[in-house]
């Protein structure tokens, strides 16, 4: 039995949640809404189904919202079998993330991913079929960087504040922004930039440092006719920098990485920076990620890419409107958090779904001033304790690259750290 974990059964008949019984202004429409479920599913996590309805529109909707003081509980990122371009249920990630003091909660789709259409129309992508389009980081490895070109550049948009990255801090604050990448690599005082992380394209550039790390998975690196150096860092991390050793260096490319290794592979420029550097020698890696607003650099530990950034500081933005993604009933993912960081939300509602614009004003609601929409369709799934609460799109949830999850990190125990009470079955009659 785990701490904050003992159940006994007892029937509830009113719940303390704000939703229940209330009503919800979206876009100038009053909603009855019918608070369905309602239940702490952690330390300091809180579940919530709930039904919308005005005349014969009715929307369900999924939250999962977290206190983020409590000390028992983490926000991580999922990379799907721990290597870029595969796919995983989130079901069977759930199993996956299952550890003694560490126990998933409950967790929401993420990032949009590289397919045929983008390589047609990015061919730089060609290769990375599967990886995760934009950002992507998890406990301080960057997995996939900010993309320069992922979803920006609306006619009448404003880039600076167009794309929805969702972050967690190692301080353990929630954090949605727009946000651009300048890694490089610093070699006996010069500096050159790292062009990307775990990209497995077949066109790199002619001078250029790339950068892979153990989660390009059991696959060895590109080949390369440049020089590749391969590498341990003293800890991997963002927008600190990273002192690196490294350990050995070859022409060829195609290394299996161990654990905690990296390679950098460069050629032309990068090439001649790289060849100055036999093992023993030592340099420095920083992984640049910074706010287009404010130039703020966050100590990123978790981090995804939605789609764009549709709120910030209580305000709409323009997204909402100006992209046909979010300005149309779709089932979808939303992610949401309030000005000090300390609460995050992550929301999921059901086929036929609702614009962007609409789930900000839920969001605005229980208490959120940022938010990001994230991808839909049959992806915008909710797991809760190994099962999928709402009904996908297709005939069987379909499988993803990553995902955010909810863990509970409270110490195993068997002495009871508080009560909780089963969700009650009932049965009523017709017309009851």
């Amino acid at each position: 039995m785990k701490l904050n974990k003992l159940f006994i059964t007892f029937f509830i008949l009113i719940s303390p949640f704000s939703l229940l019984n209330a009503t919800i202004t979206v876009k100038g429409s009053a909603y009855a809404v019918d608070t369905l479920e309602y239940y702490q599913a952690g330390p300091g996590v809180m579940y919530t189904k709930f039904r919308i309805s005005n005349g014969s529109r009715v929307r369900t909707l999924y939250v999962l919202e977290t206190d983020m003081t409590n000390p028992y509980n983490k926000i991580e990122e999922w990379q799907s079998q721990k290597q870029v371009g595969t796919f995983q249920l989130l079901t069977d990630a759930h199993q996956a993330m299952d550890a003694p003091n560490h126990h998933p909660i409950g967790s929401v789709n993420c990032n949009f991913w590289v397919g045929t259409p983008n390589i047609e129309v990015d061919p730089s992508l060609a290769g990375c079929d599967g990886q995760c389009l934009s950002g992507t980081a998890r406990n301080g490895w960057l997995v996939g960087e900010p993309m320069y070109n992922w979803n920006r550049w609306y006619p009448g948009d404003d880039h600076k504040q167009s794309v929805g990255f969702v972050m967690i801090t190692k301080e353990k604050r929630a954090f949605i922004e727009d946000m651009w990448y300048d890694g490089y690599v610093r070699i006996n005082g010069q500096r050159h930039a790292l062009r990307d992380c775990n990209r497995t394209r077949t066109n790199p550039n002619t001078d250029e440092i790339a950068l892979f790390n153990e989660y390009i998975g059991n696959r060895p690196t590109r080949t390369t006719d440049g020089v590749e150096i391969v590498f341990t860092p003293h800890e991997w991390n963002i927008n600190e920098d990273m002192h690196c050793t490294v350990i050995s260096k070859n022409t060829s490319g195609g290394t299996t990485l161990q654990p905690n290794q990296g390679v950098l592979q460069g050629r032309g420029t990068g090439k001649t920076l790289l060849n100055t550097l036999q093992p023993g020698d030592t340099f420095a890696i920083n992984l640049d990620i910074f706010s287009l607003s404010d130039t703020i650099r966050p100590h990123i530990t978790q981090m995804m890419t939605g789609n764009a950034l549709v709120m910030k500081n209580g305000q709409l933005m323009p997204r909402n409107t100006t992209e046909d993604y979010c300005n149309k009933d779709y089932p979808r993912s939303m992610f949401g958090t309030n000005d000090s960081g300390d609460r995050f939300w992550m929301m999921i509602v059901e086929n036929p779904g609702m614009r962007t614009d609409e789930l900000c004003d839920i969001l605005k609601f229980m208490g959120a001033t940022n938010a990001a929409g994230a991808d839909g369709g049959g992806s915008a799934q909710m797991n809760l304790f190994g099962k999928i609460q709402n009904p996908t799109t297709e005939n069987s949830p379909r499988r993803l690259p990553n995902s955010f999850f909810v863990v509970s990190t409270a110490p195993d125990s068997d002495i009871p750290g508080q009560l909780q009470f089963v969700k009650p079955l009932y049965s009523i009659p017709a017309y009851a």
